[in-house]
């Protein structure tokens, strides 16, 4: 068995290159590694042709878009390209994986040949690769189903329901089976284009298996990834919201109203717009804070039956 690993590349250099280095470290060498280099700087551009000729490792190569792609058509080119592979991994640029990585999915693959895609135990780490505390990932933790034997099974609406509480599961672990995974990520999305896919894949049937006994993955929080700007932009939170509508009326649909109310109210949406409000004051950052809050404000007034 055999997995590809895709990495988009918008930018940072020295981060892609510890990403990279993570994957020539990993125990199982059966393996191919392309960089999906989507940046709009011809610098970037020529640091990234550099840093990946100069491995001189086959396994490694570079695919320059011709235009910038964007997250979502990047991501779905990745997915596109697993193909040929008996897993396909889309590796952020600037996370890490633990030297199992490979070794875990491949094995968990090869022993659950009905699971559409698996997807690991995580810890976060901070720009200079130092463990660190998340409240909103610790929060997480506490909504992840019982394991059986470190393994947690997702399927259909259960799934769906769990995850409504907040998606704890970190996509760039995702590893797909190219053959059960015909779904794409919705281009008309940036940050949620991934918690998409997955509430999508289990309402078509599919499943899929969390590898929690140890972490294998390092997940990379830091002021300039995309998470981070496109929350102090707003943007995460109004596509958050917008999912949460498409799922509640889904639901509601297929006559789960109880389950379909719960996703109306947002309630994970709120959550952490209140912890963003808070962080924001410790930070001596009002008028951030004074951002969120009147989001909050209109959040609330838009829903008022439901509100938490």
């Amino acid at each position: 068995m055999k997995i590809l690993f895709a990495i988009p590349f918008f930018s940072n250099v020295d981060l892609l290159k510890e990403t990279i280095d993570s994957v020539l470290k990993q125990t199982n060498s059966s393996w191919n590694l392309v960089i999906l280099d989507d940046s709009i700087s011809l610098a970037e551009a020529a640091s990234v042709e550099s840093l990946v000729y100069g491995l001189r490792d086959n396994r490694v190569t570079l695919r320059r878009n011709h235009e910038n792609l964007g997250m979502a058509k990047n991501w779905n080119q990745a997915l596109d390209l697993g193909c040929e592979f008996d897993l396909v991994n889309i590796l952020h640029a600037d996370d890490k994986l633990c030297p199992d990585f490979a070794e875990n999915m491949l094995g968990a693959a090869e022993k659950f040949p009905d699971v559409d895609a698996f997807f690991a135990r995580t810890e976060i780490i901070d720009a200079s690769g130092k463990n660190i505390f998340s409240f909103a990932d610790r929060y997480k933790e506490k909504l992840i189903p019982l394991s059986k034997n470190g393994l947690i099974y997702l399927e259909g609406l259960p799934a769906v329901n769990s995850l409504i509480s907040g998606n704890y599961i970190f996509c760039p672990t995702l590893c797909y089976r190219p053959e059960r995974t015909s779904l794409r990520f919705n281009s008309e999305l940036k940050m949620v284009l991934d918690f998409d896919l997955i509430l999508r894949g289990l309402l078509s049937g599919k499943k899929y298996l969390g590898l929690y006994t140890h972490q294998t993955y390092q997940y990379r929080r830091h002021k300039e990834n995309a998470t981070s700007v496109m929350t102090k932009s707003l943007l995460r939170f109004k596509e958050e919201v917008q999912l949460y509508d498409w799922l509640s009326a889904e639901l509601r649909n297929s006559g789960k109203l109880k389950m379909s109310h719960k996703a109306q109210r947002k309630t994970i949406v709120k959550l952490n717009i209140c912890f963003q409000i808070a962080s924001s004051i410790f930070n001596i950052e009002f008028k951030q804070a004074l951002i969120y809050f009147r989001f909050l404000v209109a959040l609330l007034a838009s829903n008022p039956i439901n509100r938490t």
